[in-house]
């Protein structure tokens, strides 16, 4: 499941369609969270992951199969026997893309694909011939790669949706800690929802009144 999130998220950014985070920061606040056991992300905590990063979207996904199948098939003639063998990898994908703000499912895609390998063996009069080669791995990758590019022509077809999602804003106050020069810094950052290149309005209290009747 690791290998086919790392190939989704490279498809993901060659696309140059998607802004995607570093995997780090996220195997970080899942450790932070306690969210990183088996099955323990769902919709509602992959919006507070999501929120926790300043992400709009978090994408959820399963691997639903992961198989190498194989067929063998031979006849005889005049004391020729000729046989072979097929080996087939399926994977099939399924993902999910939540709304980090209200937790929504926006948007589902399924993709599947097939890498076929075909050996043959010919034996005449019992003596053996021919080839069979072991590239389970390679076809599985290409299995997993063909079940990505349809993920991927889902989402697009969906695209729509996923632009729609509004910025996440930080859902904590900063307070600044620092100004040098031109250079304001503040108590919080991108663990708190705050990214790169968003505007920020900076208030200071310029009168307090109290309530004259409770002091507050």
């Amino acid at each position: 499941a690791r290998g086919v999130s790392d190939v989704l998220v490279n498809r993901l950014v060659d696309s140059e369609k998607y802004r995607v985070i570093e995997r780090s920061r996220l195997d970080a606040v899942l450790a932070e969270q306690n969210l990183g056991g088996s099955g323990r992300v769902d919709p509602s905590t992959a919006a507070q992951i999501g929120r926790l990063l300043g992400v709009e979207v978090v994408i959820l996904g399963s691997v639903t199969q992961f198989d190498i199948q194989k067929q063998g098939s031979s006849f005889g003639l005049f004391g020729v026997n000729v046989g072979g063998q097929t080996t087939e990898a399926l994977v099939s994908l399924n993902v999910r893309a939540v709304n980090t703000t209200t937790g929504e499912i926006i948007m589902g895609a399924e993709g599947s694909g097939v890498g076929t390998q075909k050996d043959d063996q010919v034996y005449v009069l019992g003596m053996g011939g021919g080839t069979t080669t072991s590239n389970e791995g390679k076809l599985l990758s290409v299995a997993t790669q063909k079940a990505v590019d349809q993920i991927l022509v889902e989402m697009e077809k969906k695209n729509d949706k996923l632009a729609a999602v509004p910025k996440v804003l930080p859902n904590v106050n900063a307070v600044v800690a620092d100004i040098s020069g031109g250079t304001v810094v503040l108590n919080k950052g991108s663990s708190d929802g705050y990214r790169a290149g968003m505007k920020v309005s900076i208030e200071r209290v310029g009168k307090e009144i109290k309530d004259p009747e409770t002091g507050k």
